[in-house]
């Protein structure tokens, strides 16, 4: 059961001890919440009124309250840049250890940046170093290179990406298809490939289409 939550800056020394801490996330019934709300003061060191105090408040008229307890990384806070950083750390750990146990092999995954919706199918090999935006999905038998950046793309089955490429939103790769080292794509459709994709292909390519277009104009 809990009494009272008091903030930290108006904690005595003994309450100070206590190791259990509020995640700021509370639900109650709404004629409850009419009924206390207006008896919230700002009698403390921050001049404020406090939400929690209804805590106190329920208390000694009665009232039931109940406790869930979690893990604290669960309900980790946000503050400043370096918390932030943080809780993405947790977040991270807990999608590559997602992805791993699903069937994706991740090489050396703490420097494999991943995103809450990525959407992987097994036997994904994925290199050192890569960075999957948001909005990507990567079918089965696929192979991500090194240093390789993903975002807003469909990779299909048993295609091979990198190292060193850039697969931009709107760009879809069917199945078999190889993206060699240091090609950039965006809104592009690329079919199942009899030879690498390399930047100098690719290249070529976008040349090739520029010139047929100028000339049929």
């Amino acid at each position: 059961m809990v009494k009272a939550i008091v903030e930290d800056k108006d904690a005595s020394e003994e309450e100070q001890k206590i190791c259990l801490v509020n995640g700021g996330v509370m639900a109650a019934k709404a004629g409850l919440l009419a009924h206390f709300l207006p008896q919230l003061t700002s009698t403390n060191s921050q001049n404020e009124q406090y939400l929690t105090d209804i805590v106190s408040l329920a208390n000694d008229k009665g009232a039931q309250i109940d406790v869930l307890v979690t893990e604290e990384n669960e309900l980790a806070g946000v503050n400043d840049r370096a918390q932030l950083a943080h809780v993405e750390a947790i977040m991270q750990k807990q999608a590559r250890a997602e992805a791993m146990a699903n069937g994706v092999t991740l090489q050396a995954p703490e420097t494999i940046f991943l995103s809450a919706d990525t959407s992987f199918g097994t036997d994904i090999v994925i290199e050192p170093h890569v960075v999957i935006g948001k909005d990507v999905s990567i079918a089965n038998n696929s192979v991500i290179r090194a240093f390789s950046h993903i975002e807003g793309a469909s990779v299909g089955k048993y295609c091979v990406v990198g190292p060193y490429a850039r697969l931009r939103p709107g760009t879809i790769l069917q199945q078999n298809v190889k993206i060699g080292n240091f090609v950039e794509t965006k809104m592009s459709l690329l079919k199942t490939a009899q030879r690498p994709i390399t930047s100098a292909i690719w290249v070529m390519q976008k040349l090739v289409k520029r010139l047929t277009s100028e000339l049929e104009q």
